[in-house]
C-alpha cells in the first residue's frame, strides 16, 4: 500500500519538520527539510544543499513490488536530477528515480542485482509532469502523464534492505545528484500501482 504520501504543496507541510502520511500502516513519517523552499505548488529545490529526509523506516525497503510517483517541474541546472533516492554507490541501496534532459532512469536493487531501466523522454521545464515508475516483481516500467513510455526491463526479487536513508530531491541523504526545480508531491507504494489513478486524481492541481 501507500507507505509515503508527501504533498509538498500543502500549507501544513510548509515548515520543517512536517509529517508525510503512511496510509498503509496508519501512521506518519517525520520529514526534515534542508533548504527546499515551500510554495503553493510544492517545494523548490536549488541543488546540493536542498533536500528532504523522512525518518528512516523499514516500510521503505524489502517490498516485493514498488511504485514511485512524483509531480515535477525541473530546471536541469545539473546533468542528473534525482527525484527520489534510497541509494548509494554501485549496488549499495534500494532504488532511485532520476532524470536527465533527455531520459528518465528507474533503478531497483535486489539482494544480488541492480537493474536500471532507462527510457528516452525530454521532461518539460515549463509545466509540471507526472512521472510514475513501477516494479511488479518481474518487470520495471515508466509512465509519464498516465502513459507508458518505452518498453520494460526484467528484474525479480524483493527490494534490497539496507541502512541507506530515503531522500526526496537527492539520490541519498548526503545530497548526491540533487534536484533542481519544483517537486509538487511524492508517493511511494509497496505494491505495483496499475492504471492512471494517481495521475488523474491529482492532475487538476498542476494543469
Amino acid at each position: 500500500g501507500l507507505v509515503l504520501y508527501a504533498p509538498l504543496w500543502h500549507p501544513q507541510n510548509s515548515g520543517s519538520p512536517f509529517n508525510a502520511w503512511d496510509i498503509a500502516n496508519g501512521g506518519v513519517h517525520s520529514c526534515t527539510v534542508t533548504g527546499a523552499t515551500w510554495g503553493i505548488q510544492g517545494r523548490t529545490f536549488a541543488g546540493g544543499d536542498d533536500w528532504i529526509i523522512p525518518t528512516d523506516s523499514s516500510v521503505f525497503e524489502g517490498m516485493a513490488a514498488l511504485t514511485l510517483e512524483a509531480w515535477i517541474k525541473p530546471t536541469f541546472t545539473a546533468a542528473i536530477l534525482c527525484i527520489i533516492g534510497k541509494h548509494w554507490s554501485g549496488a549499495d541501496g534500494s532504488y532511485y528515480l532520476s532524470l536527465t534532459a533527455t531520459a528518465i532512469n528507474f533503478r531497483v536493487i535486489n539482494a544480488t542485482t541492480a537493474v536500471t531501466h532507462t527510457v528516452t523522454y525530454s521532461t518539460s521545464t515549463s509545466s509540471f509532469t507526472h512521472i510514475k515508475a513501477v516494479y511488479d516483481g518481474a518487470i520495471m516500467w515508466i509512465e509519464v502523464n498516465g502513459v507508458q513510455v518505452g518498453t520494460t526491463s526484467a528484474q525479480t526479487g524483493a527490494v534490497q534492505t539496507n541502512t541507506r536513508g530515503l531522500a526526496i530531491g537527492a539520490l541519498d541523504t548526503t545530497g548526491s545528484q540533487p534536484f533542481y526545480g519544483t517537486i509538487g508531491e511524492v508517493r511511494i507504494n509497496s505494491i505495483a500501482v496499475l492504471g492512471q489513478q494517481g495521475y488523474l486524481v491529482t492532475k487538476w492541481r498542476y494543469s
